[in-house]
């Protein structure tokens, strides 16, 4: 099956993250021991760090996928710690399909609402509704910023100490298999988190993509972020109603 937009965009989109906060970084690492540092504590760290805020995080992630076809895509989210409530809006285009096997749509626009304990999403292929359960003893917004395995993904998470660009970060390693309805992804992210905040900085995506024909698999995504004010958004921002479910 060459058409592979739900596998591509998952693994595009292995997380919804945000960059670093210069403003208000801590002089010290959140995470004191990194080197050592399990996965469940970088994921308490981060939110315990995220619960001491009151505002809105604001993130957007820019990125793309390439696994013969190309992934371009730009995330846009808004994470409340106080209410573990966020919204998404994922905008995201294919391209590089082979003559006569470009489908007629090539560009999408997902959007989803974590609230109650419930992940509302509303994309190409209609409204739907799941539980989300947070992992590694982190909160429903460290789960959803540091993203939980999927039902279809059998993955490892390791946490590493590292440079990127010429800084120390501290790196969340994820390798594993993603499966689609008839492909197969074999990757490793690495995420590079800023050691003061843990905020995400960049991240990069290699493996393979195998849909029958083998492809090389590699993608990056960079992120930015800002705080912003609870009020300044909608009062209705984070219910699913905002995005088509019925009240």
């Amino acid at each position: 099956m060459r058409y592979i937009a739900p596998l591509l965009v998952g693994i595009a989109v292995l997380l919804a993250a945000c960059g670093q906060d210069g403003e208000d970084a801590a002089a010290r690492p959140l995470l004191a021991d990194a080197e050592n540092a399990t996965v469940e504590e970088l994921y308490g760290a981060l939110g315990e760090s995220l619960a001491e805020r009151s505002g809105v995080l604001h993130i957007v992630a820019d990125g793309f996928s390439q696994a013969g076809v190309r992934t371009d895509y730009r995330s846009e989210s808004w994470v409340f710690p106080g209410d573990d409530l966020a919204r998404t809006e994922l905008s995201y285009q294919f391209s590089g399909y082979p003559d006569g096997e470009t489908p007629e749509e090539t560009s999408f626009l997902d959007r989803s609402v974590v609230a109650n304990g419930m992940r509302f999403e509303d994309t190409h292929n209609g409204l739907s509704s799941v539980e989300f359960v947070a992992c590694f003893g982190g909160s429903v917004v460290t789960s959803l910023l540091l993203r939980c395995p999927g039902p279809l993904e059998d993955l490892t998470k390791t946490v590493e100490v590292g440079r990127y660009e010429g800084r120390s970060v501290v790196v969340l390693v994820t390798s594993g298999t993603s499966r689609g309805a008839d492909e197969i992804a074999i990757f490793t992210m690495r995420l590079y988190l800023d050691s003061a905040t843990l905020l995400p900085i960049a991240s990069e995506t290699s493996g393979t993509f195998d849909f029958g024909e083998i492809e090389p698999l590699s993608g990056e995504e960079s992120y930015e972020h800002e705080w912003v004010d609870r009020g300044s958004l909608p009062d209705e921002f984070f219910e699913p109603a905002s995005i088509g479910f019925a009240e």
